[in-house]
């Protein structure tokens, strides 16, 4: 009998955050679907690592490929194999929450005419830390937890192009929906084009819990594809691939260009300001060098080419961050009442870890420990009594950012101190016991 959901799981050299990553999908509280992965030729021990699950899982399914085909044409391999009625794309780099599968199945039970669903995502860091960030969310453009009709969500995420849908990992849809699937000509934007297709068959949910979370890092594809400016030759193929579209909902080509444009030019200002995409990267040119052989190398046709391509993104990126500050706040960097809510909910959060923290056995019962001693540096004997002044000079979001960064640094020492190593037995005890009692 085939499962229900189809976790698709395309992978190349991820054996950094891999484990970790499947790790979440084996902790679903829903538990029939099967995971397929896919290795797209990877190096490292990207392999090895999913051998041991496959083995320790019957749901894990390893498959090779014969030649290195990309992520979205890797993506539609995952397709070929999926066997379930419901197709849950991840990624190797992301997390997920262990109601995600729950969640978003329950939301096709109910509602027959949904093709596809989104959670909320937070970003993390590459150590798995929350991080700050404005990024767009189905919030911004259709209410929460209802069904929205799929045209709707396709004309707000086209003028200008913003994908508020999300990543792969955010999403679950039907398999009768999948068509074609990714179309891996894109380089960026070959989700939210294929999310886009995918509404044409139907109606669209957003779930707004967190239930996913994306990790940005500096080797994953986003980073990679922000770095090259490789959104730039994507809006010019969906605005081609999307014609009719746009002239079904009133628009021309220019002018759907010329937002995007525009909402581009304020990414990048962003991505420049924050030192994710440089000059120095770009006249390096390692991505563009690289994909040449070393053959056509020693062709001054080719080189020169190759150098005018070099020069001509690097003009790009200029004139981008011209249109950028000229146009200023954009739907790239929107910052919306959202984000206030979005900070208050992590630092809801931080602050029921860290009250859990000081109310737990272990820091109650070493209490005359820290009153004695002062010997360890990460002591943290007057934690209880600390207080937080706010500056009230600064705006709302940054208070958030300066009170997020003082509840992360509590629970860091926390966990750091010489008292809370001293009763790690204690709680690893307690875990056993609790897990017996579950068993029983």
């Amino acid at each position: 009998m085939s499962p229900r959901v189809s976790i698709c799981l395309p992978v190349f050299n991820g054996e950094r955050y891999l484990e970790a990553a499947i790790e979440t999908v084996l902790a679903q509280t829903f538990g029939d679907f099967e995971l397929i992965v896919v290795d797209d030729c990877s190096t490292d021990g990207t392999v090895e690592i999913v051998d041991e699950f496959q083995r320790l899982d019957p749901r894990v399914q390893l498959f090779r490929n014969d030649s290195n085909v990309g992520l979205f044409a890797n993506y539609n391999r995952c397709h070929l194999r999926a066997t379930g009625e419901l197709i849950k794309p991840f990624a190797q780099d992301d997390l997920l929450h262990p109601e995600f599968l729950a969640r978003s199945v329950a939301v096709f039970d109910n509602e027959s005419e949904v093709v596809l669903t989104s959670v909320a995502r937070g970003l993390v860091s590459q150590s798995g830390e929350s991080l700050l960030a404005e990024i767009a969310n189905a919030e911004q453009i259709v209410e929460p937890d209802k069904v929205v009709p799929g045209h709707e969500v396709i004309q707000s995420c086209l003028f200008p192009v913003v994908n508020f849908i999300g990543e792969p990992s955010t999403v679950m849809y039907r398999k009768r929906a999948v068509g074609e699937g990714f179309d891996s000509s894109f380089h960026h934007l070959g989700d939210i084009e294929y999310w886009l297709r995918i509404l044409m068959e139907g109606d669209y949910y957003y779930i707004s819990t967190e239930y996913c979370y994306f990790r940005w890092h500096d080797e994953s594809s986003s980073a990679r594809n922000a770095r090259g400016l490789l959104i730039g030759p994507d809006l010019v193929r969906l605005a081609r691939k999307f014609s009719w579209v746009i002239e079904t909902c009133g628009r021309s080509e220019s002018s759907f260009l010329q937002d995007s444009i525009i909402a581009f030019g304020g990414y990048v200002q962003a991505l420049s300001e924050g030192g994710t995409l440089s000059t120095d990267y770009l006249r390096e040119a390692v991505d563009l060098r690289s994909r040449v052989s070393p053959e056509l190398m020693r062709n001054p046709e080719v080189v020169s080419l190759l150098d005018d391509l070099i020069n001509f993104r690097e003009l790009a990126f200029h004139t981008l961050r011209v249109v950028g500050g000229q146009a200023g706040s954009t739907d790239w960097t929107n910052k919306s009442d959202a984000a206030i809510g979005k900070n208050q909910d992590l630092i809801n959060s931080l602050e029921e870890e860290l009250r859990a923290l000081l109310q737990s056995r272990s820091w109650v019962m070493t209490r005359m420990l820290r009153e004695l001693s002062r010997v360890s540096s990460t002591s943290l004997s007057g934690v209880e009594l600390e207080h937080y002044e706010v500056d009230s000079s600064a705006d709302i979001l940054e208070q958030q950012r300066e009170y997020i960064g003082y509840l992360r640094t509590l629970i860091t020492r926390v966990k750091l101190s010489r008292s809370w190593q001293l009763t790690k037995p204690f709680r690893a005890f307690d875990r056993r016991i609790q897990s017996s009692s579950e068993d029983l």
